[in-house]
């Protein structure tokens, strides 16, 4: 079938969690460090490998994940990827005023212990393009942040 996505591997994957709690210039996530445990915990009872990590930076996190993508014959024989990233987030409005009337779209960041770092670019090392041996696969991301709002004129 299909609709139905291929689980028959001889690994199920590997899951990613990221938690990051403290910060250079954000306050504390004080729940961080029992984030990270509750969501390898759940990856584990899954049958995924899990591989933890806890403050890092916004570099840190591109740099981890790229490495995990770089991984292409484990994942060639995985079914699925997964990644979990607690942090705090932020969802930037940009209202951009055109002679058709103003346009709105937003942007999606994710903390690292020093900046953030766009969502899309940490979701982005998985794609088709650039992890082809997760092509066909699940990629499950689950991103819990605390959210700031901010909005630019442009």
């Amino acid at each position: 079938n299909n609709e139905e996505y291929d689980l028959n591997h001889p690994h199920l994957g590997l899951a990613v969690v990221i938690s990051n709690g403290t910060f250079d210039r954000l306050k504390p996530r004080k729940y961080a460090v029992k984030d990270i445990e509750i969501m390898s915990s759940a990856f584990r009872s899954m049958g995924l490998m899990v591989l933890k990590f806890q403050d890092l930076t916004a570099k840190q996190m591109y740099e981890v994940l790229n490495s995990v993508a770089s991984l292409t014959d484990f994942h060639a024989k995985s079914a699925t990827f997964a990644c979990a990233i607690g942090s705090h987030g932020e969802e930037v409005e940009i209202k951009d005023k055109r002679q058709d009337g103003e346009h709105t779209s937003y942007d999606h960041l994710i903390h690292g212990t020093d900046f953030p770092v766009p969502t899309k670019l940490l979701v982005n090392i998985f794609s088709n393009r650039n992890c082809r041996t997760l092509k066909g696969k699940p990629r499950l991301f689950f991103i819990q942040v605390d959210m700031i709002l901010k909005v630019i004129y442009m």
